[in-house]
């Protein structure tokens, strides 16, 4: 049942789809005013906020700022402000390896240690797939990091990550066995893209990713010093009341890394829709949830969540890190997509999300009513 119809002023029936639009002002007047009263709270010209974005098939057909990119000159947040998307980012990191994959360059059966020897034996019998899903059992670094006393504001480059990946001589648990989220395994992802291809990982996502979607002022960036145009600030709030800045000094890509905006992330949702040739058996490979050794599937695929709301599938990633709050949710049978991306600690983009999909729930329902 496709309803692309749902977020514009016409309704049809249940079976009938609307032709897809491509501007705000055909988004139904209602319906916006709703959507941005969920933000308005963050317009008080004090405060960071969020960007927000939603897509019919990729198509934008609402995509405004709220709030403030940077607090010291009050540079408002826009669709084309650049956030930090943080763990979104793993999606990324999954296609460029199921591309290498499709080349024949690897397979996803294949142990880690083949391409990353320097892991401890214990690690021998994690795939790449273990990788992918988040049950290899690899404990994630992150976690190492904070029990070794170590914060987001202190330097931690990418050989430090990768040592203490590989001295652990121990796992949680035997590959396949559960679940458990785990950074370190997308980390060893963009380093196996790395060491296959034979270039740097942003590098690789830049020409095969970016660059063939229009998504020109997309990157990943390995390097948190580099000066990003456009980029929003992160902001945390202290005890005081008071917004601080909040800066990551870790060099680490593939469970993060990309930085984006709603403008930009509208043709990676596009392609979702509507891919290009290359796009079309890696999107739906994407969306293959994992499996554990009894057999039981879990609901995390590759890069990907899947989810239920509201009586429909969702496909969905959120994103946290250094006062960068994110979230993408798309609901594939609708063929509408949200996005919200936040600069601020406390934001909570997974909610806001929902919200909005509240308001176009709305509308369907109110419209079924009228014609029944």
């Amino acid at each position: 049942m496709k309803i692309i119809n749902l977020i514009f002023g016409v309704f049809f029936s249940f079976s009938i789809c609307a032709a897809n639009v491509e501007n705000i002002s055909d988004l139904k007047k209602s319906t916006e005013s709703k959507i941005d009263a969920i933000f308005a709270p963050m317009n008080n010209g004090s405060q960071p906020g969020c960007a927000v974005g939603v897509f019919d098939k990729g198509g934008v057909v609402y995509a405004k700022g709220f709030g403030l990119a940077n607090l010291e000159f009050e540079v408002p947040i826009t669709p084309d402000t650049i956030f930090d998307i943080a763990s979104t980012s793993k999606q990324f990191t999954a296609t460029s390896v199921l591309m290498l994959n499709k080349q024949g360059l690897l397979s996803l059966k294949d142990p880690v240690r083949k391409y990353i020897p320097e892991l401890p034996s214990v690690t021998a019998d994690i795939t790449i797939e273990h990788l992918l899903h988040h049950t290899s059992g690899i404990r994630d670094y992150i976690r190492l990091f904070w029990y070794n006393k170590k914060s987001i504001s202190d330097l931690v480059k990418k050989e430090d990550i990768l040592k203490i990946i590989v001295q652990e001589q121990y796992v949680d648990f035997k590959s396949g066995q559960k679940y458990e989220y785990s950074n370190s395994g997308y980390f060893l992802l963009a380093l196996i893209v790395e060491r296959v291809s034979g270039i740097p990982f942003s590098r690789f996502v830049q020409q095969r990713i970016f660059t063939k979607l229009g998504m020109d002022k997309s990157a990943v960036i390995e390097d948190p010093r580099v000066v990003i145009a456009n980029r929003a600030n992160a902001y945390k709030m202290k005890k005081n009341n008071a917004y601080y800045k909040e800066q990551s000094d870790w060099y680490s890509v593939g469970d993060g890394g990309v930085f984006t905006s709603i403008n930009e992330i509208a043709k990676w949702e596009k392609n979702a829709f509507h891919p290009i040739t290359e796009f079309t058996e890696i999107n739906q490979q994407l969306l293959k949830k994992g499996q554990l050794n009894n057999g039981k599937q879990i609901r995390y695929a590759r890069g990907l969540k899947h989810g239920r709301y509201e009586g429909y599938d969702t496909i969905r990633h959120d994103g946290w890190w250094a006062g960068y709050k994110t979230q993408l949710l798309r609901i594939p049978e609708l063929q509408v997509s949200t996005a919200v991306f936040c600069n601020f600690e406390s934001a909570n983009p997974v909610r806001y999300a929902l919200e909005i999909f509240d308001v176009l729930f709305a509308d369907i329902y109110q419209k079924a009513e009228e014609d029944s």
